[in-house]
Protein backbone atom coordinates (compact mmCIF):
# COMPACT_ATOMS: atom_id res chain seq x y z
CA UNK A 1 0.00 0.00 0.00
CA UNK A 2 2.84 2.41 0.75
CA UNK A 3 4.34 1.66 -2.68
CA UNK A 4 0.98 2.25 -4.37
CA UNK A 5 0.70 5.63 -2.70
CA UNK A 6 4.22 6.66 -3.71
CA UNK A 7 4.06 5.32 -7.27
CA UNK A 8 0.74 6.90 -8.29
CA UNK A 9 2.07 10.21 -9.61
CA UNK A 10 -1.12 11.85 -10.92
CA UNK A 11 -3.91 13.27 -8.79
CA UNK A 12 -6.60 12.69 -11.46
CA UNK A 13 -6.72 10.52 -14.57
CA UNK A 14 -9.38 11.54 -17.09
CA UNK A 15 -10.56 9.31 -19.94
CA UNK A 16 -10.92 11.85 -22.74
CA UNK A 17 -9.61 12.47 -26.24
CA UNK A 18 -10.42 16.20 -26.08
CA UNK A 19 -7.55 18.56 -26.82
CA UNK A 20 -6.53 21.52 -24.63
CA UNK A 21 -8.96 20.69 -21.83
CA UNK A 22 -6.60 21.91 -19.16
CA UNK A 23 -3.12 21.47 -17.66
CA UNK A 24 -1.88 17.90 -17.73
CA UNK A 25 -0.25 15.23 -19.84
CA UNK A 26 -1.97 13.27 -22.61
CA UNK A 27 -1.45 9.52 -22.92
CA UNK A 28 -2.87 6.63 -24.89
CA UNK A 29 -3.40 3.17 -23.46
CA UNK A 30 -3.22 0.31 -25.97
CA UNK A 31 -4.64 -3.12 -25.22
CA UNK A 32 -2.69 -6.02 -26.74
CA UNK A 33 -2.11 -9.73 -26.17
CA UNK A 34 1.24 -11.25 -25.29
CA UNK A 35 2.47 -14.67 -26.46
CA UNK A 36 0.59 -16.40 -23.62
CA UNK A 37 -2.69 -14.74 -24.58
CA UNK A 38 -2.62 -12.41 -21.56
CA UNK A 39 -3.98 -8.90 -22.04
CA UNK A 40 -1.32 -6.24 -21.46
CA UNK A 41 -1.62 -2.46 -21.07
CA UNK A 42 0.82 -0.31 -23.05
CA UNK A 43 0.92 3.43 -22.35
CA UNK A 44 2.14 5.75 -25.09
CA UNK A 45 3.56 8.82 -23.31
CA UNK A 46 6.08 11.62 -24.05
CA UNK A 47 9.71 11.37 -23.01
CA UNK A 48 10.55 12.66 -19.55
CA UNK A 49 6.93 12.09 -18.60
CA UNK A 50 5.68 13.70 -15.42
CA UNK A 51 3.26 10.91 -14.53
CA UNK A 52 4.73 7.76 -16.12
CA UNK A 53 8.32 6.65 -15.66
CA UNK A 54 9.56 7.17 -19.23
CA UNK A 55 12.79 9.17 -19.38
CA UNK A 56 15.13 9.25 -22.40
CA UNK A 57 13.90 5.80 -23.39
CA UNK A 58 11.76 4.28 -26.11
CA UNK A 59 10.42 1.24 -24.23
CA UNK A 60 10.24 0.82 -20.45
CA UNK A 61 8.65 -1.95 -18.39
CA UNK A 62 7.86 -1.71 -14.70
CA UNK A 63 9.68 -3.87 -12.16
CA UNK A 64 6.35 -5.57 -11.49
CA UNK A 65 6.07 -6.53 -15.18
CA UNK A 66 9.68 -7.76 -15.23
CA UNK A 67 9.20 -9.89 -12.10
CA UNK A 68 5.83 -11.24 -13.16
CA UNK A 69 6.80 -12.25 -16.70
CA UNK A 70 10.59 -12.68 -16.28
CA UNK A 71 11.88 -9.98 -18.66
CA UNK A 72 15.12 -8.02 -18.50
CA UNK A 73 16.77 -5.15 -20.39
CA UNK A 74 17.53 -6.11 -23.99
CA UNK A 75 14.73 -8.67 -24.23
CA UNK A 76 12.04 -8.31 -26.87
CA UNK A 77 8.36 -8.22 -25.96
CA UNK A 78 6.04 -9.60 -28.63
CA UNK A 79 2.49 -8.26 -28.54
CA UNK A 80 -0.48 -8.92 -30.78
CA UNK A 81 -3.14 -6.55 -32.12
CA UNK A 82 -6.46 -7.85 -30.79
CA UNK A 83 -8.31 -6.91 -33.99
CA UNK A 84 -5.92 -7.71 -36.86
CA UNK A 85 -3.87 -10.45 -35.13
CA UNK A 86 -0.72 -8.64 -36.29
CA UNK A 87 2.35 -9.03 -34.06
CA UNK A 88 4.63 -6.23 -32.91
CA UNK A 89 8.04 -6.53 -31.25
CA UNK A 90 9.54 -4.04 -28.76
CA UNK A 91 13.06 -4.09 -27.27
CA UNK A 92 13.19 -3.22 -23.58
CA UNK A 93 15.48 -0.23 -22.88
CA UNK A 94 14.99 0.07 -19.12
CA UNK A 95 13.14 -1.39 -16.13
CA UNK A 96 11.28 1.14 -14.00
CA UNK A 97 11.41 0.60 -10.20
CA UNK A 98 7.59 0.66 -10.03
CA UNK A 99 6.42 -2.46 -8.15
CA UNK A 100 2.62 -2.12 -7.94
CA UNK A 101 1.50 -2.28 -11.60
CA UNK A 102 2.76 -4.45 -14.46
CA UNK A 103 2.73 -2.03 -17.38
CA UNK A 104 4.70 -1.12 -20.51
CA UNK A 105 5.56 2.49 -21.42
CA UNK A 106 6.50 3.48 -25.00
CA UNK A 107 7.64 6.83 -26.37
CA UNK A 108 4.79 8.51 -28.23
CA UNK A 109 6.74 9.82 -31.26
CA UNK A 110 8.55 6.54 -31.90
CA UNK A 111 5.31 4.55 -32.08
CA UNK A 112 2.80 6.93 -33.65
CA UNK A 113 1.72 4.19 -36.05
CA UNK A 114 0.20 2.25 -33.15
CA UNK A 115 -2.49 4.89 -32.72
CA UNK A 116 -3.81 4.06 -36.19
CA UNK A 117 -3.47 0.28 -36.02
CA UNK A 118 -4.20 -0.77 -32.43
CA UNK A 119 -7.34 -0.04 -30.33
CA UNK A 120 -6.59 2.50 -27.62
CA UNK A 121 -8.11 4.71 -24.96
CA UNK A 122 -7.07 8.36 -24.57
CA UNK A 123 -6.29 9.74 -21.13
CA UNK A 124 -5.26 12.99 -19.52
CA UNK A 125 -3.22 12.80 -16.31
CA UNK A 126 -3.21 15.95 -14.20
CA UNK A 127 -2.82 17.30 -10.70
CA UNK A 128 -5.83 19.57 -11.13
CA UNK A 129 -9.52 18.66 -11.00
CA UNK A 130 -11.10 19.75 -14.29
CA UNK A 131 -14.63 20.54 -13.18
CA UNK A 132 -15.54 22.18 -16.51
CA UNK A 133 -15.46 18.83 -18.34
CA UNK A 134 -18.81 17.80 -16.87
CA UNK A 135 -20.09 14.59 -15.30
CA UNK A 136 -20.08 12.71 -18.62
CA UNK A 137 -16.26 12.52 -18.60
CA UNK A 138 -14.95 9.50 -16.72
CA UNK A 139 -12.05 9.97 -14.34
CA UNK A 140 -10.40 8.33 -11.36
CA UNK A 141 -8.54 10.05 -8.58
CA UNK A 142 -5.32 9.03 -6.87
CA UNK A 143 -7.22 8.77 -3.57
CA UNK A 144 -9.76 6.38 -5.13
CA UNK A 145 -6.92 4.15 -6.33
CA UNK A 146 -5.39 4.08 -2.85
CA UNK A 147 -8.80 3.48 -1.19
CA UNK A 148 -9.50 0.65 -3.62
CA UNK A 149 -6.16 -0.93 -2.72
CA UNK A 150 -6.95 -0.62 0.98
CA UNK A 151 -10.34 -2.31 0.46
CA UNK A 152 -8.73 -5.19 -1.42
CA UNK A 153 -6.09 -5.48 1.30
CA UNK A 154 -8.77 -5.71 3.99
CA UNK A 155 -10.54 -8.49 2.07
CA UNK A 156 -7.25 -10.38 1.73
CA UNK A 157 -6.53 -9.99 5.45
CA UNK A 158 -9.97 -11.37 6.35
CA UNK A 159 -9.55 -14.33 4.02
CA UNK A 160 -6.05 -15.09 5.26
CA UNK A 161 -7.18 -14.90 8.89
CA UNK A 162 -9.95 -17.39 8.14
CA UNK A 163 -7.51 -19.71 6.35
CA UNK A 164 -5.04 -19.48 9.24
CA UNK A 165 -7.70 -20.42 11.79
CA UNK A 166 -8.64 -23.48 9.71
CA UNK A 167 -4.96 -24.38 9.27
CA UNK A 168 -4.33 -24.21 13.03
CA UNK A 169 -7.32 -26.42 13.82
CA UNK A 170 -6.32 -28.94 11.14
CA UNK A 171 -2.74 -29.01 12.41
CA UNK A 172 -3.84 -29.64 16.00
CA UNK A 173 -6.16 -32.49 14.98
CA UNK A 174 -3.58 -34.08 12.67
CA UNK A 175 -0.76 -33.73 15.19
CA UNK A 176 -2.82 -35.28 17.98
CA UNK A 177 -3.82 -38.15 15.69
CA UNK A 178 -0.23 -38.69 14.57
CA UNK A 179 1.19 -38.84 18.10
CA UNK A 180 -1.60 -41.18 19.19
CA UNK A 181 -1.00 -43.41 16.15
CA UNK A 182 2.75 -43.60 16.84
CA UNK A 183 2.13 -44.51 20.46
CA UNK A 184 -0.40 -47.25 19.75
CA UNK A 185 1.52 -48.81 16.85
CA UNK A 186 4.80 -48.87 18.77
CA UNK A 187 3.40 -49.90 22.14
CA UNK A 188 4.59 -53.52 21.85
CA UNK A 189 8.10 -52.49 20.79
CA UNK A 190 8.29 -49.98 23.65
CA UNK A 191 7.19 -52.67 26.07
CA UNK A 192 9.91 -55.03 24.76
CA UNK A 193 12.54 -52.32 25.08
CA UNK A 194 11.42 -51.51 28.62
CA UNK A 195 11.60 -55.17 29.65
CA UNK A 196 15.04 -55.38 28.00
CA UNK A 197 16.32 -52.72 30.40
CA UNK A 198 15.90 -49.47 28.53
CA UNK A 199 14.64 -46.51 30.55
CA UNK A 200 11.47 -44.64 29.59
CA UNK A 201 13.60 -41.63 28.70
CA UNK A 202 15.64 -43.70 26.28
CA UNK A 203 12.45 -45.16 24.81
CA UNK A 204 11.07 -41.66 24.25
CA UNK A 205 14.27 -40.56 22.50
CA UNK A 206 14.18 -43.64 20.27
CA UNK A 207 10.66 -42.84 19.06
CA UNK A 208 10.73 -39.03 18.99
CA UNK A 209 14.37 -37.91 19.01
CA UNK A 210 14.90 -38.39 15.26
CA UNK A 211 11.30 -37.38 14.52
CA UNK A 212 11.84 -34.03 16.25
CA UNK A 213 14.88 -33.31 14.07
CA UNK A 214 12.93 -34.20 10.93
CA UNK A 215 10.03 -32.04 12.11
CA UNK A 216 12.32 -29.02 12.48
CA UNK A 217 14.01 -29.59 9.09
CA UNK A 218 10.76 -30.07 7.15
CA UNK A 219 9.14 -27.08 8.85
CA UNK A 220 12.03 -24.90 7.63
CA UNK A 221 11.83 -26.37 4.12
CA UNK A 222 8.07 -25.87 3.86
CA UNK A 223 8.46 -22.21 4.86
CA UNK A 224 10.54 -21.52 1.76
CA UNK A 225 8.39 -23.76 -0.46
CA UNK A 226 5.38 -21.84 0.84
CA UNK A 227 6.80 -18.58 -0.52
CA UNK A 228 7.06 -20.13 -4.00
CA UNK A 229 3.51 -21.47 -3.78
CA UNK A 230 2.16 -18.09 -2.65
CA UNK A 231 3.94 -16.38 -5.57
CA UNK A 232 2.40 -18.86 -8.05
CA UNK A 233 -1.01 -18.52 -6.37
CA UNK A 234 -1.00 -14.72 -6.60
CA UNK A 235 0.23 -14.74 -10.20
CA UNK A 236 -2.51 -17.14 -11.24
CA UNK A 237 -5.36 -15.21 -9.63
CA UNK A 238 -4.03 -11.84 -10.83
CA UNK A 239 -2.58 -12.63 -14.28
CA UNK A 240 -5.34 -10.67 -16.04
CA UNK A 241 -4.85 -7.63 -13.79
CA UNK A 242 -2.13 -5.00 -14.02
CA UNK A 243 -1.66 -4.97 -10.26
CA UNK A 244 1.20 -6.89 -8.72
CA UNK A 245 1.72 -8.15 -5.18
CA UNK A 246 5.21 -8.62 -3.77
CA UNK A 247 5.93 -11.66 -1.61
CA UNK A 248 8.12 -10.44 1.21
CA UNK A 249 9.49 -12.57 4.04
CA UNK A 250 11.56 -11.71 7.08
CA UNK A 251 13.33 -13.55 9.87
CA UNK A 252 10.55 -12.44 12.23
CA UNK A 253 7.90 -14.10 10.03
CA UNK A 254 10.00 -17.23 9.80
CA UNK A 255 10.55 -17.31 13.57
CA UNK A 256 6.84 -16.86 14.37
CA UNK A 257 5.53 -19.48 11.95
CA UNK A 258 8.24 -22.03 12.69
CA UNK A 259 8.01 -21.61 16.46
CA UNK A 260 4.23 -21.94 16.39
CA UNK A 261 4.27 -25.15 14.36
CA UNK A 262 7.02 -26.71 16.46
CA UNK A 263 5.32 -25.66 19.72
CA UNK A 264 2.18 -27.59 18.76
CA UNK A 265 4.33 -30.60 17.91
CA UNK A 266 6.27 -30.38 21.20
CA UNK A 267 3.02 -29.96 23.16
CA UNK A 268 1.79 -33.35 21.99
CA UNK A 269 5.22 -34.90 22.49
CA UNK A 270 5.05 -33.74 26.12
CA UNK A 271 1.61 -35.36 26.46
CA UNK A 272 3.10 -38.56 25.08
CA UNK A 273 5.96 -38.29 27.55
CA UNK A 274 3.56 -37.94 30.49
CA UNK A 275 1.58 -40.93 29.31
CA UNK A 276 4.78 -42.93 28.92
CA UNK A 277 5.88 -42.09 32.47
CA UNK A 278 2.57 -43.42 33.82
CA UNK A 279 2.78 -46.59 31.70
CA UNK A 280 3.61 -49.79 33.62
CA UNK A 281 3.79 -51.95 30.43
CA UNK A 282 1.67 -54.78 31.78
Amino acid sequence: MSNLEKETAFTYLYQTSMEDVGPGEAAKMFTMYDQDGITQNIFSVPKNSQFWDLQEDDVVITAAFANKYHYTVGDFIKLQNVLTNQWYSFEINRISPITTVSEIYIEVDSFKYLAEEVPHTSYLATNHKLSHLGDEVTFISRQEIISSGESILQIIRTQITFILVIAILVEIVLMESLIKFIYEVNFDSMKSLYLAGFSKKEIRLMHFGLNSIFAAIFTIITFFIGQIIVRLFLDNIMFTFTNYVLVISSFRDFLITTSFILSIYLFFVCLFDKKLKRENFK
